[in-house]
Formats: structure tokens, C-alpha cells, sequence
């Protein structure tokens, strides 16, 4: 394999003629050439120039739709609790915020829709702060591929390499990597420890994930970046510190809603809002401000060209 660096900044891998690789490209470059009338096209894939054979000319008795459907790629989301969501990128599998287990004080209030051991083979994990709740590697560890990228807020990159997990990149806000093909920014956040919230890109869709940061200015950056979200995961709970005076410490619903006029993605799902500290640490710890119906309001007074959908644990979404 051979990587070039294109003269606008863009790195592409030249992944070479393999069976499987020709084969595939060979099929979307003859639909590609049906579609726009052309005997060849070049394609970014390997950089190939595959001719239009006589089969792709039209002696074939399949329609131009169904030769669509073979080729339409799909991103689905699967919540797993909380803020943990597995997100599918036409066969690339990217986690967040894993969370497997619970402690006293720590309880998902909901199913947990994946074990570590039940998890399809992943493309990559992303991980926002370094709360149990978001980065629970003690549980985590018993996921066997060892060498699946991670991706963390800088100083979180230790504890996944003790955990016995080998590749670990850590980011800043507005610091990018791109991992088996995923596009993966950090973004601003804030909340009782240090935190990034992402844009992760691929398969031709961009999704904002939110951890549980506050509503915060410099959120507004997001869609000056990235002008078209196709997908957030906004956390919506307005977690308050009993504490700490009642201290705010991650976004509510009417928030989350109100930031949706900003980003405007297509479709927007509530994440964060089951967590339980416990009959004890309810009362006496935390309180909680939002629920995923007052997202749905907020989104429908604030932000009517977005799609407010809640999901359970364990139900797909799949956007086209």
C-alpha cells in the first residue's frame, strides 16, 4: 500500500489491486459510467480507470434501480446506554463513551444493549472525558481486539494503553486524525473534567456526538466547520451537583433543543438522560433537569427542520 498526499492536505491511500478491492470497484466504477453515460472513470479508489465492458453497456436485463440499491450506503445508530452509541459507517463500527458495568452512585437507569463480548468487531472508539461512566476501561478490557484505534481527550491515552489497548491517539479541540477511513475532529466541550465532544465523518455522513458537555459558545463553532450534520447525539439531562450549590455541569433539554437551531442536523437523538446515582445520591448528590420528551418540544419550538428521534437501548437507526 502507498499513501499520497493530495494538494489540498488530504491523505488517500493507494490500497492496490487486491481481488476483493478490484472486484468491488470494478462493480460501483460500471454503474458510476451507467449513470453518467461515460466509457471510463477515473476512481478514487486505488486509483483505478476501469473500462465499461459490454455486460455494463446494457446487455445486462437488471435496472438502473437496482444496480442503486446494490450500492446504497447506509449509517446506522444503535444507542447502547446512556452515551454510549455504536455507530455504523456502511460496515465501519464506531463506539462511544463505552459503559459496561455499575458501582454504587453509577447506574445507566435502562438495558445495556451490548457486552464487550457481544460488540461487532470495531472500527474505532471514541471516548470524551474521563468519567467511569464514559470511560469505563476496567469493563472494556474484556473486548479482544486489543489493537482497535482509540481516540481520547489528551491525558486520557495512558489508561487505555494500561487497560492493554495499543493504539491511542489523544486530541485537543480542533485537532483531527482519520482512522481506517473515519474522519474523526474533536470539539469543544465543558463539564466537571476536562472534555472534547467529536465530529466523526464517513460513508459520506457527518454526525456530532456530545458526551455531556454544557451548552457552551464555543459549540457554535461546530457548524461553521461543518456546515451540514447529518446526525447529534446531544446529551439532555442538565446534570446538577447537589454539592456544589446546585452547580450545572452538562446541557438540558431546552439547551439541547435551542443548539439545534445552531447545528442543524438532519436528525437529532437524545442521549444522557436515564443515568441514576441511586435513591441515596439522587437525593442527596444530584439532580437531574431533562428528559428526551422536552428535547422533542424544545427541538420542535426552536429547531422545526430537524428530526428529534428517541431511541431504546438496542434500536437501530439508519439514515439514508
Amino acid at each position: 500500500m502507498a499513501m499520497r498526499v493530495t494538494p489540498h492536505g488530504a491523505r488517500v491511500l493507494n490500497c492496490g489491486p487486491s481481488a476483493t478491492l478490484l472486484t468491488l470497484t470494478t462493480k460501483l466504477t460500471t454503474w458510476m459510467c451507467r449513470r453518467s453515460g461515460r466509457k471510463s472513470l477515473a476512481c478514487p479508489m486505488g486509483f483505478l480507470v476501469v473500462p465499461l465492458t459490454a455486460r455494463a453497456a446494457g446487455t445486462s436485463s437488471r435496472s438502473p434501480d437496482s444496480d442503486s440499491q446494490e450500492f446504497l450506503v447506509t449509517t446506522t445508530l444503535t444507542r447502547v446506554t446512556h452515551a454510549c452509541a455504536l455507530l455504523d459507517f456502511d460496515g465501519q463500527q464506531v463506539l462511544t463513551d463505552p459503559w459496561f458495568s455499575e458501582k454504587p452512585g453509577y447506574h445507566p437507569g435502562e438495558p445495556v444493549a451490548f457486552t464487550p463480548a457481544t460488540l461487532p468487531p470495531l472500527s474505532a472508539v471514541l471516548a470524551s472525558h474521563d468519567h467511569y461512566d464514559h470511560y469505563d476501561l476496567n469493563a472494556f478490557s474484556a473486548y479482544p481486539d486489543k489493537d482497535v484505534p482509540f481516540v481520547v481527550k489528551r491525558g486520557m491515552g495512558q489508561k487505555a494503553r494500561q487497560a492493554g489497548f495499543t493504539r491511542v491517539t489523544e486530541l485537543e479541540p480542533w485537532e483531527a486524525v482519520t482512522v481506517n477511513g473515519i474522519g474523526i475532529t474533536a470539539a469543544p466541550a465543558r463539564h466537571g473534567v476536562p472534555e472534547i465532544t467529536f465530529v466523526i465523518q464517513a460513508a459520506g455522513k457527518t454526525v456530532f456526538f456530545g458526551g455531556d458537555t454544557l451548552r457552551i459558545p464555543e459549540l457554535d463553532e461546530v457548524p461553521t466547520r461543518f456546515p451540514s450534520i447529518d446526525l447529534a447525539l446531544l446529551p439532555v439531562n442538565g446534570l446538577q451537583i447537589r454539592l456544589a450549590l446546585n452547580r450545572q455541569v452538562v446541557m438540558n433539554a431546552e439547551q439541547a433543543g435551542e443548539y439545534c437551531a445552531v447545528l442543524h442536523p438532519r436528525i437529532a437523538v437524545p442521549i444522557h438522560y436515564m443515568f441514576t446515582a441511586g435513591p441515596v445520591g439522587d437525593r442527596l448528590l444530584l439532580k437531574y433537569d431533562g428528559t428526551p420528551e422536552r428535547f422533542q418540544a424544545a427541538v420542535a419550538a426552536h429547531a422545526p427542520g430537524t428530526e428529534a428521534k428517541v431511541l431504546a437501548p438496542g434500536e437501530p437507526l439508519t439514515l439514508t
